[in-house]
């Protein structure tokens, strides 16, 4: 659970630091991860003051990691182009033209991007321009597949939820709320079929049993036929490293 957000980040060039509290924790902890940047692992009763304390000690490590994974970021990082196929349905395409902004149009079956003439393919900018268009796509893909599988399994198990959300959510799958609100990422979307049903199905079976008990499994495998296979086939996924 996140439990607050540094922004300042000035002693790491004003990276975003993140603080987790955790209640098993007996000590402070920093975490230096490749496309993850750095976490603080906060115990109880610990403010957070003294935690920013604890990471201005540790600043001339945290930058030596920072400098390692920057490394790994860079010989891992996806470099989209044109011409690519970027999700199940759409198409990149890469328009140049006389213009000094990028403009975005996202249709059933491509992203065409028009950007200034003379714009390296592989820059920063057209790379982040690039991202976060697919990432548009991937929710408009999403917002017309997940809601209409929830609400079918839904009526078909007779099980019952409050809100369905698509976020850009880059850590995990899906959640389930205390209050049966679903949480899903977009990038579900990447996923075959019969892996988004699995995670769809799920966070249904959190409506009823929260937590993974050998009640939640049991449950989960009277919808699914073989939860603990499809969960395994599952972990070999993951969100592609260059959107977090």
């Amino acid at each position: 659970m996140l439990y607050f957000a540094d922004k300042k980040g000035s002693l790491l060039n004003h990276a975003e630091i993140k603080y987790r509290q955790n209640k098993r924790a007996k000590y402070l902890r920093i975490s230096v991860k490749p496309f993850r940047g750095v976490s603080v692992t906060v115990p109880y009763g610990v403010s957070l003051k003294e935690a920013r304390k604890f990471v201005d000690s540790k600043q001339d490590w945290i930058e030596e990691q920072k400098r390692k994974i920057d490394a790994v970021e860079k010989k891992h990082e996806t470099v989209f182009s044109d011409n690519e196929k970027v999700t199940k349905n759409h198409v990149l395409k890469l328009i140049p033209q006389m213009r000094d902004d990028y403009l975005i149009s996202i249709n059933e079956t491509e992203i065409k991007i028009n950007f200034p003439i003379g714009t390296e393919h592989n820059s920063d900018r057209m790379q982040s321009v690039i991202k976060w268009s697919i990432v548009r796509a991937l929710k408009k893909e999403a917002s017309e597949y997940i809601p209409r599988r929830v609400k079918e399994f839904a009526e078909k198990l007779n099980l019952s939820y409050n809100n369905i959300r698509l976020k850009n959510i880059k850590t995990r799958w899906g959640s389930c709320s205390n209050k049966n609100n679903l949480n899903f990422s977009v990038h579900l979307m990447q996923l075959p079929n019969h892996l988004i049903d699995y995670v769809i199905l799920h966070e249904l079976a959190h409506t009823i049993e929260k937590n993974h008990s050998v009640k939640f499994w049991k449950l989960l495998d009277s919808f699914t036929g073989n939860a603990k296979k499809l969960d395994k086939e599952l972990k070999k996924y993951r969100i592609n490293p260059t959107f977090s």
